[in-house]
């Protein structure tokens, strides 16, 4: 009895080390390494922005018009597919 507390306390652990961020499944413990982080970051600013957003016309440029005078862009955007 004493044993199936024990082992079914050490599978309750190995489920908890997984539910942890930077823990592989399994419980082994990884770390990122600079070159990860570059790599994501990377993907995040090549990311298509949502059009509504304030990174909307993040790659549409809007010549010096800003604020509202900037909101006829944010069709032009849609149409060329700079944004979603």
């Amino acid at each position: 009895m004493e044993a199936d507390r024990q082992a079914a306390a050490e599978r309750q652990d190995v489920a908890n080390k997984q539910m942890q961020p930077g823990v592989a499944p399994g419980g082994v413990v990884y770390r990122g390494s600079a070159e990860a982080d570059v790599l994501s970051s990377a993907f995040n600013e090549a990311r298509i922005p949502d059009c509504l957003h304030s990174d909307g016309l993040k790659f549409q440029p809007t010549l010096i018009f800003a604020g509202l005078l900037a909101l006829p862009f944010v069709a032009v955007a849609k149409l060329r597919g700079k944004c979603n």
